[in-house]
């Protein structure tokens, strides 16, 4: 018995469902030719899933000899990729993310599923294979140190593997916790994973769960990182911030969602957490909340810090719109949510509708939505608004009178009525004709009619005829009339809305002269992207991993790279800001101060109202009942509290003589000037209202 096969066979109690003893299975010679096994090789175990497994396709059986581990016989290119030898063992971790999952070996060179997943629960043979495989490492690390070295140097690499998928995804994934599990029980490795899950717990922007977890790992590292691990902010919270305002993957943004919606509930956020917070909102495409929010914390924020969130946020708007530039490239519409978005220059979809120079999509597109005129993203700046003027961008663009005449009628506010005319003329003439289209239809109808009752001597259907012939050709005439007079109605329009351009054109090439005079970086930068086709698409295939963001007043937006402009800027290289390294990383705020969250404090504020709106109902309510109560007892009455008395029998419901009868005593009885107390007039409300609504069922 070979070595492997002794430490094999010595984990044999440990396993209920794997199969040993594998040379008197009638079935051997079999697995030998299925997983191609060398006849020198001695089978030692066999797990094996039967029904269960879910990867039929592949094979549902692991064999494990006394050399090497073979999975998976119905591959197609069979070879080494289906078999590791047990002498490296000791270079792979082993694991299952959940009892139902398959078995995998991973390694820095490789990722391998030896053994199928399951849809049984009561199924713990991967579980074993595991536990066989773990035992046979462990064994093996005790006997040779050469072999523990190499399964430390797994470990490491391991660890660093789970760092960057944390970076990448922005939390730790199910699997990242399962090997950090493995990786910790060894004890070079605990203090490293221990900070890795503490980072993990502080990404979850809750502090009940990392204080839970703080103090679950008290004991098991040295007082000295628990020390440190009472102040996260100054171990995670730059991390954090450089992840998350790196790149724009969707699984990171999914995985964020938790952390958003936790400090969402929080009432008051340090400045760290309003940085935070700035950031997933950006990711959640939350710009309702981003805009307070930034406002408030905008004057505490380094320079730094500064550019890192705007110059995130201008990249995400570039990347949202350009989805919408990409679907507008083939001639198809954006997607209707992307109508309504500006990118980071404030350009919509119709700026760039515009720029693509495609009319078909641009007639498209005008007629989507209410796009009004088009204003620039900064407010006050109406020089600046020059340029974003749908009409004026036209102009740069276009020479064809008709496209001119388009966006201006579609953009314009003054064109604006003008073009609604147009359209309800255009319905009126549709009516006109459709009219005269069914008059001409009757009138060969009763033309025919007329010959038939004339050859057959019908006079008086004849003359009938005849009546019918002429109103129609008055009615024809009178459509013929109405369309004409229409038509030359849509005619003076169109000359008005001809005037309209002929102005319109003449103001915007006057103010593209002006923007040219005033020779300012972001109306010369815009202008050129209105000619410049070439520089429009850098704009969106020349930033996907460096760019450069430019800033003027509040905007922030994205330039390619290398692109030179006299606006402060920084670049942006592989997805990390650079040339900022000496500028000033502190945040400008005390500890104590506190800033307020204004989703938080909008929904409280809206359950305060909600609450004082009940409690004045209830108020009321009780006023209502004690009046009626006193009104009950001046009356000599009893008074119940839950329903109101039913001043009118059955009869006087359906007999108007027996209501009016009823009522007369009623009033007599309990109006105030008969009782001498003025409180009855409560009763008498009652008697009233009871009195109208049988008169309304009557």
């Amino acid at each position: 018995m070979t070595g492997y096969e002794a430490l094999l066979m010595a984990g044999k109690g440990r396993c209920r469902n794997l199969k040993f003893n594998l040379k008197d299975l009638p079935s051997t010679g079999q697995y030998y030719k299925d997983y191609q096994i060398p006849e020198e090789e001695t089978m030692v175990v066999y797990a094996y899933r039967s029904a269960y497994s879910l990867m039929e396709l592949e094979g549902n059986g692991t064999i494990i000899t006394d050399q090497a581990i073979y999975f998976h016989p119905i591959h197609q290119n069979w070879g080494e990729k289906n078999r590791i030898p047990l002498s490296s063992i000791c270079q792979y971790l082993i694991y299952q993310e959940s009892p139902q999952e398959g078995v995998r070996l991973l390694s820095k060179e490789s990722k391998t599923q030896i053994f199928g997943q399951t849809v049984a629960p009561s199924d713990t043979t991967g579980a074993e294979l595991v536990e066989l495989l773990t035992y046979l490492q462990q064994h093996i690390m005790m006997a040779d140190q050469k072999e523990r070295k190499r399964y430390e140097y797994t470990l490491a690499w391991a660890l660093s593997h789970v760092k960057k998928g944390m970076r990448e995804n922005g939390r730790l994934t199910k699997q990242h916790q399962k090997l950090l599990r493995i990786i910790g029980k060894d004890a070079a490795f605990t203090s490293s994973v221990v900070l890795l899950l503490a980072e993990d717990s502080y990404r979850d922007m809750k502090e009940e769960t990392y204080q839970s977890f703080l103090s679950s790992v008290r004991g098991m590292v040295h007082s000295k990182l628990i020390k440190s691990l009472e102040q996260p902010d100054g171990l995670f919270y730059e991390s954090y911030v450089e992840d998350l305002s790196g790149v724009l993957a969707l699984p990171m943004t999914r995985s964020l969602v938790e952390p958003y919606g936790n400090l969402l509930r929080k009432m008051e956020l340090t400045l760290h957490e309003a940085v935070i917070l700035c950031l997933l909102c950006i990711r959640m495409d939350d710009r309702e909340l981003y805009e307070p929010m930034y406002r408030a914390i905008r004057d505490h924020l380094s320079a730094r810090r500064l550019w890192q969130i705007c110059g995130f946020r201008a990249k995400y708007q570039k990347e949202v719109m350009g989805s919408a530039f990409e679907a507008m490239l083939t001639g198809k519409l954006p997607a209707k949510g992307l109508l309504t978005c500006k990118d980071d220059l404030g350009f919509s979809c119709l700026h760039y509708a515009l720029m693509l120079r495609n009319k078909e999509l641009l007639i498209e597109l005008l007629q989507q939505r209410d796009w009004g005129e088009g204003h620039g993203p900064i407010p006050g700046r109406k020089l600046v608004d020059c340029a974003y003027s749908y009409f004026f961008v036209a102009v740069q663009i276009y020479k064809d009178p008709e496209i001119l005449q388009l966006v201006l009628a579609y953009t314009k506010d003054e064109a604006k009525p003008l073009l609604r005319a147009v359209r309800r003329i255009d319905n009126f003439i549709d009516i006109a004709n459709k009219r005269s289209y069914k008059a001409r239809e009757k009138l060969r109808f009763f033309a025919g009619e007329k010959k038939t009752a004339f050859h057959e001597g019908r006079l008086e259907d004849v003359r009938r005829f005849e009546d019918e012939i002429y109103d129609l050709r008055e009615e024809i005439a009178s459509c013929e009339d109405r369309r004409e007079e229409l038509e030359e109605m849509k005619l003076e329009i169109r000359q008005e809305l001809g005037n309209l351009l002929v102005t319109a054109t003449a103001e915007a090439r006057m103010r593209a002269v002006i923007l040219k005079e005033a020779d300012q970086p972001l109306t010369n930068y815009i202008l050129r992207l209105y000619r410049d086709e070439d520089l429009l698409f850098s704009t969106f295939t020349k930033t996907a991993i460096s760019w450069r963001v430019a800033n003027f007043k509040e905007l922030y937006f994205i330039l390619p790279e290398g692109y030179e402009t006299s606006l402060p800027h920084i670049d942006f290289v592989n997805q990390k800001m650079s040339g900022m390294e000496d500028a000033e990383d502190e945040e400008r705020t005390f500890d104590s101060e506190r800033f307020i969250n204004p989703r938080e404090a909008e929904r409280l504020e809206k359950e305060r109202k909600k609450r004082e709106e009940e409690k004045a109902k209830r108020k009321a309510q009780e006023e209502q009942q004690r009046r009626e109560r006193a009104a009950y007892q001046a009356a000599g009455e009893d008074f119940d509290g839950e329903s109101r008395r039913r001043w009118f029998s059955e009869a006087a419901k359906e007999d108007l003589s027996i209501l009016k009868k009823e009522y007369r005593l009623l009033v007599k009885k309990y109006h105030p000037d008969a009782t001498g107390n003025g409180s009855t007039a409560v009763l008498l409300q009652q008697i009233m209202e009871e009195r109208a609504r049988i008169l309304e069922n009557m």
